[in-house]
């Protein structure tokens, strides 16, 4: 056996009190962190086609907008479990959208597509037949990102209808010009087409993000609050380098007016060459589409004067433009478009109460509560419904308007 000299001894004492202490500290937060009921659950995993897509079975609170516990199902979708093969009474609508669908920030039932589905199943004109809508959302999508998961994952479930949720922002993640996250897949145009750019898949971040020491820490995280606050820091760090402060429901300029920006013209030639192209892949498999334009905060905000010093700041005379400018693709291109805002906008001005924000965040900001969901899904509903009461349903026909 070694004997150890006196300087030894006393290094090693040092040591192990250090580790001690380290270990304590940590026991300490992580009791603190769970008794504070933090949660910053992992959701989020590599994907070869998306950059980035759901964690299967990943779940746990989302308390940093909002308050749900959201549990991601086995497919990877924020949902319910859903079988692949559908009834032959099943009306079946695919959502696919960015964070607005995903819809972290309130409870699974009171999602927009849960009550649009909920209303729609008492539909007398739809008398026989069961509706279910399968969420496809993820936080931060583009168009891009949409095409391609309509393309790779929604047609296993044949859908009926498929229902883009359209935010303003999509146009700024569309371009590879404008995101400031390049580990993203971006379409561009080669001769007037549409071409795939999977660079992405060499980024350091998606590197690092397939890594098995990666995957490792995201698993460690399900079960370590210590973990999942160091997640939550990086992150909000992150965000407070990125434009607009990294939240992603945020829009610039172009969502209000026609841009002298020949980047941004670019972008919105992208974004509605991506929603034509996804119109055509949909009718191809025979099934419909339509468009829901969401609402951006500013847009439907209950203070009349907050809403006009948005319009002064844009310098426009009203805050319709993207709402606009996606009925102009839809005629086009023969695809309804669902324009949510003047739902809103007149149920704000008739209650005083808001759609966006929650209690544990900015009042009247960021994405939709319960009850802009709730507005949200009864609008949407409440057009189909209509429209499958006509002699010969045809999506064409419908009018948000």
């Amino acid at each position: 056996m070694i004997a150890l000299t006196r300087l030894e001894r006393r290094w090693t004492t040092k040591f192990l009190l250090a580790i001690g202490g380290f270990v304590s500290a940590i026991v300490v937060l992580e009791v603190g962190l769970r008794v504070s009921a933090f949660s910053y659950p992992s959701l989020y995993t590599y994907d070869d086609n998306r950059g980035v897509a759901h964690r299967p079975e990943a779940e746990g609170w989302w308390r940093r907008e909002g308050n749900a516990y959201v549990r991601i199902n086995k497919d990877g979708l924020r949902d319910r479990a859903h079988v692949k093969t559908k009834s032959g009474s099943t009306l079946r609508i695919a959502v696919l959208g960015d964070s607005f669908a995903q819809a972290l920030q309130v409870p699974l039932e009171e999602t927009f597509w849960a009550v649009m589905e909920r209303a729609l199943n008492t539909c007398d004109a739809l008398a026989g037949r069961e509706v279910e809508a399968i969420n496809f959302g993820v936080s931060n999508y583009g168009t891009a990102e949409e095409l391609l998961t309509l393309r790779h994952h929604v047609w296993g479930y044949s859908p009926d209808v498929v229902l883009l949720t359209f935010f303003a922002n999509d146009v700024r993640n569309n371009s590879q010009a404008l995101e400031p996250d390049q580990a993203r897949p971006f379409f561009h145009f080669e001769r007037d087409e549409l071409v795939l750019d999977a660079s992405f898949r060499n980024h350091p971040r998606s590197l690092r993000t397939q890594s098995s020491w990666w995957s490792g820490l995201k698993a460690l995280s399900d079960y370590v609050r210590v973990v999942q606050f160091a997640v939550y820091a990086k992150d909000l760090l992150a965000s407070m380098g990125r434009e607009g402060g990294g939240e992603e429901y945020r829009v610039g300029d172009s969502a209000y007016r026609e841009s002298d920006d020949p980047d941004w013209q670019e972008a919105w030639r992208i974004t509605e060459e991506l929603i034509a192209e996804m119109h055509r892949e949909v009718v191809q498999h025979g099934a419909e589409f339509l468009v829901l334009n969401a609402s951006s905060a500013g847009q439907v905000h209950p203070d009349p004067a907050v809403r006009q010093q948005l319009m002064q700041e844009h310098r426009v005379t009203d805050l319709t433009y993207t709402g606009r400018r996606l009925d102009a693709l839809g005629e086009q291109q023969h695809f309804p478009v669902l324009d949510v805002v003047p739902r809103l906008q007149a149920y704000v001005d008739r209650t005083g109460v808001c759609v966006h924000g929650s209690e544990n965040d900015a009042e009247c900001e960021g994405h939709w509560n319960t009850v802009g969901h709730r507005q949200a899904g009864r609008f949407i509903a409440e057009t189909l419904c209509q429209a499958y009461a006509g002699s010969e349903f045809e999506l064409s026909s419908v009018s948000s308007r």
